[in-house]
């Protein structure tokens, strides 16, 4: 047996690439976001657990993932670490699989598309992108980064059904690459796939869209805490979520020192786009990458 045709086939790649990541972050039950997953799980599985807890009772009606509602109809409590674990395995495996073709896909070269995965496992990622757990923004992650690889491979009407599948599980993780879908096919003027593909996102997520409008016309609309409060409480909570992390516009403005700290990591991203623009000829040939660079930018402003 060659052992050379062996390490080129795609499936074997996608299964080091998740030993690298196992061997290098490993694997934890009970961590970060799961103190909100695992008791809302239990719940839905056997009603009678935390009888009145307000808590768990306000998880119930807005954590809006069909993931868990689902899941509990086929385990048990019991079986909740082992499903976790083996789901995290599978929803990894499938991810890393599909990241690696995407990276094919882009640079046409094998070897620079594992140094690109590496790279996001290894070195540019920040924690809440790969968790060292299962959770259901993990288990979208594989389901979208297929939705990017068809993409690419210009299938923009499957690529939109598995983002929009994957909204059910994740709503926002699946927005952002729809938009990149969606800017990509405007800025084309191709009018008939951007129907389509904005019919088949729609159609798919149309459990979630029910969800959500149900759920917005039966609850109650107390009066809203300052924005101040519950703002400087989210950014405390989540800096991640904010374009200057723990930093305010106000304070990234007064002055030169904390304008360089809150934006040297826009700089450089700026840079690095400069310098594809300029001499990357596949960069410069790929309307695909760069319609993705222009919507991250236009987030990022917005």
């Amino acid at each position: 047996m060659n052992i050379v045709k062996i390490f080129k086939n795609q499936w074997i790649i996608a299964l080091l690439l998740l030993s690298i990541f196992l061997a290098t972050n490993g694997y934890i039950y009970g961590w970060d976001d799961q103190h909100l997953e695992i008791p809302l799980l239990k719940k839905l599985i056997d009603p009678g657990l935390y009888p009145g807890d307000y808590y768990i009772e306000g998880l119930k009606g807005n954590f809006m993932s069909y993931l868990y509602p689902v899941l509990a109809r086929c385990i048990s409590v019991e079986q909740i670490p082992a499903a976790f674990f083996i789901l995290y395995l599978l929803s990894r495996y499938v991810l890393f699989f599909f990241m690696f073709k995407l990276w094919q896909a882009i640079t046409r070269n094998r070897g620079l598309a594992i140094l690109c995965v590496l790279m996001t496992l290894l070195l540019g990622r920040v924690e809440e992108f790969l968790y060292r757990t299962f959770s259901h923004q993990e288990f979208a992650l594989c389901f979208i980064f297929a939705g990017l690889y068809v993409f690419y491979k210009e299938r923009y009407l499957l690529a939109a059904a598995l983002l929009g599948f994957a909204a059910n599980i994740h709503a926002l993780y699946s927005l952002f690459p729809m938009c990149y879908i969606g800017v990509y096919l405007l800025w084309r003027k191709d009018w008939r796939n951007l129907l389509k593909a904005g019919t088949a996102f729609l159609l798919l997520a149309l459990p979630f869209l029910i969800w959500a409008a149900r759920r917005y016309l039966t609850a109650g609309h107390e009066p809203a805490p300052p924005r101040e409060e519950w703002l400087a409480l989210y950014q405390l909570a989540c800096p991640q979520n904010f374009t200057f992390y723990h930093s305010s516009l106000k304070y990234v403005l007064t002055g030169f020192q904390n304008f360089i700290n809150g934006t040297g990591s826009y700089w450089a991203l700026a840079a690095l786009t400069l310098l594809h623009a300029k001499f990357n000829t596949t960069y410069q040939n790929d309307k695909k990458t760069q319609s993705v660079i222009l919507t991250g930018w236009i987030l990022l402003a917005c």
